[in-house]
C-alpha cells in the first residue's frame, strides 16, 4: 500500500501530500489486511447509495463504525436483541463452544479442575433453553462467541430500534437531566453492580473501551445509545396480551394420560440392495483362451480361460476350465470375486452370472466389460434405466452444472522481475568473513563462543574457508535478489491497475455492452502491452478451495478470520465492477483477475454426469420406492387385522403416561442404567492387571448397558413425541399413521384415556403463568415489527 502511496504522489504532485498523509493515519491500519491497493486512496464511483434508517449501508467505513461500536457495547452485556432463529443458532454455537472448553479443561489438568465451579457451569448449561431471549443475546454477546450473522442481525436491530428513539425525540443525548440520568445509571449498575461506583465506571469504561480504539467518554456515549434502543425494545416487548382464562386451560394441558402402543419403521430396516449392472451369459463350454475384459475406475483386469491352473501376470487373470458350463461359469465367478473390482459377481440360473455394482466404491465413470469370444457374452442392463431415471428427474438440483466464474489472471511473476547477482569479488569475500569470523568455526573450536574468556580463535583463515563465504554471500545476495523482484512485481502489478481503471473508463462508452467491452481488441492489446502473464481459470463455488490451491494465492487475515476463500472476491465481480480492486499475492508473484463471463445453473447433459452421482440418486430413488410399499403394506395390515407382528417393525408399548410423566419415568430408567455403568466402571478401575478375564466380563456387561441407553434413548424420543400429539387422536384401539418422513414412519394407537386430579394453581403463580405469556407473545411481535421496518428499509 505505501508503494501505491508513492506512486499516486509522484503522480499528483507535492501539494496532495499533507491531505494523503491525513487519510493514510486513518485509513492504513484499517486497509492493510485487504491486500495491496490504489483503489483504496479512491472512492468507488460503482458503489451505489443505499440508505437505511440515516446510514449509507453501501459505506464500509459506516459498517465499521457500527460494527465497532456493536461489539463494544456487547463485550459489556448490552445488545438489541436480533430475531429468535438469530439467537437460536448463535445459542447453539455457544453451548458448542461452552462443551468444547469444559473437554479441553479435563484433558489438560483433570485434577486442577474446580468441581463446584464446573457442577454451575453444567447447571448453566441445562438451564440455557429456558432463558428468555434477550438474556441469551446478553450472554452470547458478553462472551463474543458469535459469527457474522449474529452481528448484523444485532446490527440491524440497533439501528431500527435507534431510528425509532430518534422519531420519537426520545431521551435526547443532549438531555441532562437527574431523572434521566439516574435511570442511565441503574441500567448500567443492572449489568454490573460495580459500575454503581463512579471511579469503577471509569476504570471499565478506559479498559473495555482501548480494546475497541475508543475513550472511556466514547463507550459511555455508545452505551447511552443502547439505553434508548433498550427502553424503545421494551415498548414493543410489553405489548403481548393473555387472557386470565388461557392460565386455567394451560395448568390442565397435562391432566390426561393414555395406554397405547407406538410402532416405528426405520428405513435402515430395509436392506440396500446393489444395483445390476448387467449379465454375462455362457452360451456353450468356453474354449482355452477365451476372455473377459474388465476395466472399472484405475482397475484393469483381463479374465482368461484356461485348461491348468497358472500364476497371474500383471493384469492377466486366469480362469481353470471346467468340465461343463456351469462349473466354468462358478470358477470366473470366484475369479472375479477375488480382485476386488467394487463389482460383485453372482451365480443366477448355472450358466448365467450376475454383475452387481458395490454401492460403497462407486466410480466416477461406468465400467467397461467386452469379450470377443463366441462362447460368453456380456448385456448391459444399468445406462437405460439410469437414462430413463435422469429424463424423468433432470430438474433436481444434484444433475444441475453449477454456476461458473470464467476469469484472466494477469499474473506478475516474480521471476520476471529478478535480476540475477553478479559473483561478489574477493575484497567483499574477505569483508564479509571479517565481520562473521565466528560463523566459520569448526565443530572442535564452537566451544570456545561460550568460555568467558571473550577469545577469539586467530587459527581461521580466509583461505580455509573461501568456498563457504563465497556460498553463504551468493545466498544473501540471492535473497535480496528476490525481495527485490517481488516488490518490483508488486509495483507493477499496482501500475497496471492503476492504468487499467484509467483505461477502462475511457473505452466503457465505446461499447454498448460488458461482452463487446471484455472481447474488444483494444482491451487485448491492452492486456497484451503488461509485463503480465496471462492465465485462464474457471471455477464452481464448490471448486474454489482447490483452484485457489493450484494459483497460489494466500489467504489474506480478514479472509482466515472469516474462513473465506481468495476466490470469492474473484466470484463477486460484474459487468460494471469487473476486475478486483486490488493485488493479491501468490506462491509465483501478483495476481489482478479480470472477469470474462460467468454462467448460471443450468441442467447438465447426461453424458457429463459422473456415473457415481447418478447411481447413487437411482438408489435413493429405488430405496424410497421400496420404503413407501414397505410402509403401505404394513399400514394395511395394521388397519385391517390389527397384528404389528412385522420383523422390521419396533414396538414401544406404554401404560398410563403423558409427555410429562413418560419423560419422568424414562429419566429414572437412564439413571438407573448410568449407575450401574459407573459402578462397572469402578469394579473394572480397581482389577489387577493379571484379572484380564474378569476385565473381560465387566466390558461386556458396560458394552451391554450402554446399548440398552442407546436403544432407551430411542423409545424415549418415539414415545414423547407421540404422546405430545396424542389429544388429538381418538381413543378407539385403531392403529393410525401418525409420521412419516423419509427416514421413518410411525403408527400408534391409543387403547385407553386417565383423567390425572391435577393440583389448583396459586394465585401468584398464575400471575407469574399470565405475565410469562405476554412476555412471550411481545417478544413475537417485537420480533415481526423489527423484521418488516428492517426488510421495508433495505428493499427501498
Amino acid at each position: 500500500m505505501i508503494t501505491a502511496l508513492q506512486h499516486f504522489i509522484s503522480k499528483k504532485g507535492k501539494f496532495v501530500f499533507i491531505l494523503l498523509l491525513l487519510l493514510v493515519v486513518v485509513s492504513f491500519v484499517l486497509y492493510l489486511s485487504q491486500g495491496s491497493s490504489v483503489f483504496d486512496l479512491m472512492s468507488d464511483g460503482g458503489r451505489e447509495k443505499k440508505e437505511f434508517f440515516g446510514y449509507n449501508w453501501n459505506d464500509p467505513d459506516q459498517r465499521r463504525f457500527l460494527s465497532v461500536t456493536t461489539r463494544a457495547a456487547g463485550a459489556m452485556g448490552v445488545m438489541s436483541s436480533p430475531g429468535r432463529e438469530d439467537i437460536s443458532k448463535a445459542g447453539t454455537a455457544y453451548m458448542e463452544g461452552l462443551q468444547q472448553q469444559i473437554q479441553a479443561a479435563f484433558r489438560a489438568n483433570p485434577e486442577e479442575v474446580d468441581r463446584d465451579a464446573m457442577q454451575r457451569m453444567f447447571e448453566y448449561m441445562q438451564a440455557w433453553p429456558n432463558f428468555a431471549p434477550d438474556f441469551q443475546a446478553r450472554e452470547i454477546a458478553r462472551s463474543g462467541s458469535y459469527d457474522g450473522d449474529f452481528l448484523d442481525a444485532a446490527i440491524e436491530s440497533r439501528v431500527a430500534l435507534g431510528f425509532q428513539a430518534d422519531e420519537w425525540d426520545f431521551l435526547s443525548p443532549q438531555v441532562n437531566h437527574p431523572a434521566v440520568n439516574a435511570e442511565f445509571l441503574n441500567f448500567l449498575s443492572r449489568l454490573d453492580p460495580s459500575l454503581q461506583s463512579e471511579a469503577n465506571r471509569s476504570s471499565v469504561f478506559s479498559m473495555v473501551g482501548s480494546r475497541f480504539g475508543m475513550s472511556a467518554n466514547e463507550l459511555e456515549s455508545v452505551l447511552y445509545a443502547a439505553f434508548r434502543d433498550n427502553q424503545i425494545d421494551r415498548i414493543y416487548q410489553t405489548r403481548g396480551f393473555a387472557l386470565a382464562g388461557e392460565i386455567n386451560a394451560l395448568s390442565h394441558e397435562n391432566a390426561f394420560a393414555w395406554d397405547g402402543d407406538v410402532a416405528v419403521l426405520s428405513a435402515t430396516a430395509l436392506p440396500l440392495k446393489n444395483l445390476s449392472l448387467g449379465q454375462v451369459k455362457l452360451s456353450k463350454l468356453p474354449s482355452a483362451g477365451d476372455s473377459l475384459s474388465v476395466s472399472y475406475g484405475t482397475k484393469k483386469y483381463n479374465f482368461v480361460f484356461s485348461k491348468s491352473a497358472a500364476d497371474t501376470n500383471g493384469s492377466t487373470v486366469k480362469v481353470v476350465l471346467g468340465k461343463t458350463i456351469n462349473k466354468s461359469a462358478l470358477a470366473l465367478i470366484n475369479a472375479l470375486n477375488q480382485k476386488d473390482l467394487g463389482i460383485l459377481a453372482v451365480e443366477k440360473k448355472g450358466n448365467m452370472i450376475s454383475l452387481e455394482l458395490e454401492n460403497g466404491t462407486l466410480g466416477k465413470s461406468s465400467p467397461l466389460i467386452k469379450s470377443d469370444a463366441k462362447s460368453m457374452e456380456f448385456r448391459e442392463i444399468l445406462s437405460d434405466k439410469l437414462l430413463a431415471y435422469f429424463e424423468d428427474n433432470r430438474e433436481l438440483d444434484v444433475f444441475a452444472e453449477e454456476p461458473r466464474t470464467f476469469a484472466t489472471a494477469m499474473v506478475f511473476e516474480n521471476q520476471s522481475f529478478l535480476t540475477p547477482p553478479t559473483p561478489a569479488d574477493e575484497a567483499r569475500l574477505r569483508s564479509y568473513f571479517e565481520r562473521n569470523r565466528l560463523d566459520f568455526l569448526s565443530g572442535e573450536d564452537s566451544s570456545v563462543k561460550g568460555d568467558g574468556n571473550n577469545s577469539v580463535p586467530q587459527d581461521v583463515k580466509f583461505e580455509d574457508v573461501a568456498e563457504q563465504v563465497r556460498e553463504k554471500v551468493a545466498a544473501q545476495d540471492t535473497n535480496d535478489a528476490k525481495r527485490e523482484a517481488s516488490r518490483l512485481a508488486q509495483e507493477s502489478a499496482l501500475d497496471f491497475l492503476d492504468n487499467l481503471n484509467t483505461f477502462a473508463d475511457q473505452i466503457k462508452r465505446k461499447f454498448p455492452d460488458f461482452s463487446a467491452l471484455r472481447n474488444s481488441d483494444e482491451l487485448e492489446r491492452f492486456l497484451s502491452s503488461s509485463e503480465a502473464k496471462q492465465r485462464k481459470v474457471s471455477f464452481s463455488d464448490s471448486e474454489m478451495g482447490v483452484q485457489s490451491m493450484v494459483l497460489g494465492l494466500e489467504r489474506r487475515a480478514s479472509e482466515q478470520r472469516t474462513n473465506r476463500e481468495p476466490l470469492e472476491e474473484v466470484s463477486s465481480l460484474d459487468e460494471v465492477r469487473f476486475f478486483t480492486r486490488s493485488v493479491r499475492k501468490s506462491r509465483n508473484g501478483q495476481v489482478v483477475f479480470l472477469l470474462d463471463r460467468k454462467t448460471d445453473r443450468r441442467p447438465a447433459a447426461f453424458k457429463n454426469l459422473p456415473f457415481s452421482t447418478l447411481c447413487r440418486e437411482y438408489l435413493r430413488h429405488l430405496k424410497a420406492d421400496a420404503f413407501a410399499k414397505k410402509i403401505e403394506s404394513i399400514k394395511k395390515r395394521l388397519i385391517e387385522s390389527d397384528k404389528a407382528d412385522n420383523k422390521d417393525l419396533k414396538i414401544h408399548q406404554f401404560s398410563k403416561k403423558n409427555s410429562g410423566t413418560a419423560q419422568a419415568y424414562f429419566d429414572a430408567k437412564q439413571r438407573n442404567s448410568r449407575s450401574k455403568v459407573q459402578k462397572l466402571e469402578q469394579d473394572k478401575a480397581e482389577l489387577k492387571e493379571e484379572e484380564s478375564a474378569k476385565k473381560a466380563s465387566l466390558d461386556r456387561q458396560i458394552k451391554s448397558l450402554n446399548s440398552g441407553i442407546e436403544e432407551l434413548n430411542q423409545e424415549r424420543s418415539t414415545v414423547i413425541s407421540f404422546l405430545e400429539g396424542a389429544g388429538a387422536l381418538p381413543v378407539d384401539g385403531k392403529w393410525a399413521e401418525v409420521e412419516r418422513n423419509e427416514n421413518e414412519v410411525i403408527f400408534g394407537k391409543l387403547r385407553d384415556i386417565y383423567s390425572l386430579r391435577g393440583k389448583a394453581t396459586e394465585a401468584d403463580e398464575a400471575v407469574a403463568m399470565q405475565r410469562n405469556l405476554e412476555l412471550s407473545r411481545g417478544m413475537l411481535s417485537r420480533d415481526q415489527i423489527l423484521r418488516e421496518l428492517v426488510s421495508s428499509s433495505l428493499e427501498e
